[in-house]
């Protein structure tokens, strides 16, 4: 008697895609592409889940608007499935309080009788965020107590094994820095595109194209159409021109042009809609084939493939680090800036004011007075668009506008929000783009503020954008600022709001300059020689303080991490024949930071405009 045709399920966590889909195909081909012993998945976690804190749809969806997008992706995906898998159904199981199974272990319990007499087969598309890899491991310990075979592919990231690449000895150096990381994200080998279901993939893109004005009407509200074959059309229309693709630098893109300036591919790849892999080897070809005519390139950072490898060292972060990464429900990291005394608002004032911004609109404060209000009036104030530096305001509006904003535009409100201007805690900055953006990412997201607000890996607070500056860099004729700001916007007196703002930003970096020489020293380790080189040359006497800050915390013992796996801090280079604690952490003795020298005056702040 032939064995039973095993029952295979298919759990999808990001990929709503056919094409460069691995998890998907090897369950359809596992099944022996028959749709009855088929059974693709999806959850959608509610509460906290697995003993993971805050596990809610935080991990997931972001704001209202980008669940708008996700949901209107997953219809997409599930029309396309059923019409390349013989009508196979994607089932949603809601996970958590008032869901259709408690939780993972009711999850199994679920598939087990789904299988009935049925040998079961679970494939899970691994993402390396807590929350997701906390269920993936509940549902292994479930598996392997029942002896069921679990099968784990990753295809939401470039490098398909993050427990690997961390082994690798170009981390040895400096396991948190993008370039030892890029170094050994190449010698490890990105993965390739699979060529998954492509008589399928074919047959949409041809629908697609094909389609009146290339959207459905449910799509029209939204700026970027949420569905793979927009998605793959997008990636045609931009990487048409090769020489803009393999010439593309991030920093000289313009970040207040009324068309966007870059690939407004970033919501595709948030949510799994477009293969970063497929991305990459596209981009990577054409950059071969210039070279081998003898055509200038691009290198990372700056390039497209740059922009690729920075969203893969942000999701390596957060799997690093662990749920802590973001610095919500009181969890600090050991490598954060926990010190500083950022101004914060409760969770009801926080929620009163987006209510509010919803509702009859929020009460906001005189611009020339913005710096001295109280953290609730600035985070009103910049949440109603009305600080009165317009690339501020204008950038708030297309935020809340189109859920969209040029990366560059992002780290001035970013700056402007925390060291730069309102003194905000980053985390409260945070969760507004999590509320806005269609491209929410949980890792870059919080990697993005923490490095602009130069609690984590970016240590030159000397270096702030200058509103106005930025306005006459990238907006010269006023267009955008025309198009995003309200009509009845208040002219802006720049010369009055230049010289607060110099002021403020003065007194803030004094401050940053305190907190920097009584940092944790997990903080501290990772500051490099050549941040130390430019603060000798911005301020000779805090360069040596800092210095001597460094040297004191290299000696200290290292800190434990969060939840996530072992986080190793750089080792520090001794003379040869140490041994024990000075081979790990340095010499024993190091001079203690010194005092700080009294604030500086306000004119001492050297402008930069950015």
């Amino acid at each position: 008697m032939s064995p039973a045709a095993p029952f295979v399920c298919v759990w999808l966590r990001r990929a709503w895609r056919l094409h460069d889909n691995p998890v998907l195909w090897e369950g359809w081909k596992r099944a022996g592409s028959a749709s009855q012993r088929l059974h693709a998945f999806r959850t959608v976690t509610h509460g906290t889940s697995c003993g993971v804190a805050g596990g809610t749809q935080r991990f997931y969806l972001g704001g209202a608007r980008r669940a708008e997008f996700v949901e209107a992706c997953v219809d997409a995906f599930a029309v396309s499935l059923a019409a390349a898998c013989g009508e196979t159904a994607l089932t949603t199981y809601h996970v958590g309080q008032g869901g259709d199974v408690r939780d993972v272990a009711g999850l199994f319990a679920k598939l087990q009788h789904a299988a009935a007499a049925r040998p079961l087969v679970i494939l899970v598309e691994r993402v390396y965020t807590p929350l997701d890899l906390a269920e993936e491991a509940c549902l292994l310990r479930c598996a392997a107590a029942a002896r069921v075979d679990v099968v784990s592919i990753n295809c939401f990231n470039l490098c398909p094994d993050f427990a690997a690449l961390c082994t690798s000895p170009n981390l040895h150096a400096n396991p948190l820095a993008y370039n030892p990381f890029v170094r050994a994200l190449e010698a490890a080998g990105v993965a390739g595109p699979a060529a998954t279901f492509p008589d399928a993939v074919q047959q949409m893109r041809r629908a697609y194209t094909s389609a009146a004005g290339g959207e459905p009407s449910r799509e029209r509200a939204l700026r970027i159409p949420p569905s793979e074959a927009a998605a793959l059309a997008r990636l045609d229309a931009k990487l048409s021109d090769a020489q803009w693709a393999t010439t593309f630098s991030k920093p000289l893109t313009c970040a207040m042009a009324l068309a966007p300036s870059t690939t407004c591919l970033s919501p595709y790849l948030a949510t799994g809609v477009l293969s970063p892999r497929l991305f990459h080897a596209r981009v990577t070809a054409l950059e071969a084939a210039a070279k081998a005519a003898g055509q200038e390139t691009t290198a990372p950072p700056q390039s497209l493939a740059g922009q690729l490898y920075w969203r893969e060292f942000s999701h390596y972060l957060g799997y690093l680090v662990g749920a802590g990464f973001d610095g919500t429900d009181g969890v600090n990291h050991p490598c954060l800036l926990a010190n500083y005394a950022w101004e914060a608002i409760g969770t009801e004032e926080e929620d009163a004011a987006h209510a509010a911004d919803e509702g009859e609109g929020l009460r906001s404060v005189d611009p020339a007075d913005l710096f001295a209000a109280d953290a609730a009036t600035k985070y009103r104030t910049l949440l109603a668009g009305r600080t009165g530096y317009p690339a501020v305001d204008a950038g708030v509006a297309q935020l809340k506008g189109e859920g969209w904003l040029h990366h560059i535009h992002r780290h001035l409100l970013a700056c402007f929000f925390t060291r730069g201007g309102l003194n905000l805690d980053w985390r409260l900055g945070q969760r507004v783009f999590e509320r806005y953006l269609l491209d929410y990412d949980w890792a870059i997201n919080a990697g993005q503020w923490q490095w602009l607000s130069c609690s984590f890996l970016f240590f030159q607070f000397n270096r702030v954008y200058r509103p106005f500056g930025f306005a006459a860099k990238h907006d010269p004729d006023g267009s955008y600022r025309r198009r995003w700001l309200a009509d009845d916007a208040p002219p802006a007196d720049r010369a009055l709001l230049e010289r607060r703002f110099d002021a403020n930003a003065a007194s803030l970096q004094d401050g940053m300059q305190r907190a920097y020489l009584a940092a944790p020293p997990g903080f501290l380790r990772l500051v490099q020689p050549n941040v130390l080189g430019e603060w000798q040359r911005e301020d000779a006497a805090f360069a040596a303080a800092l210095k001597a800050a460094v040297r004191a915390a290299k000696a200290a013992p290292l800190e434990a991490p969060c939840d996530g796996p072992a986080l190793r801090l750089p080792p520090v280079v001794t003379p040869a024949g140490a041994s024990g604690r000075e081979a790990m952490n340095g010499p024993a003795e190091a001079a203690a930071p010194p005092r700080l020298a009294p604030p500086r005056a306000a004119k001492k702040f050297k402008k930069r405009v950015q």
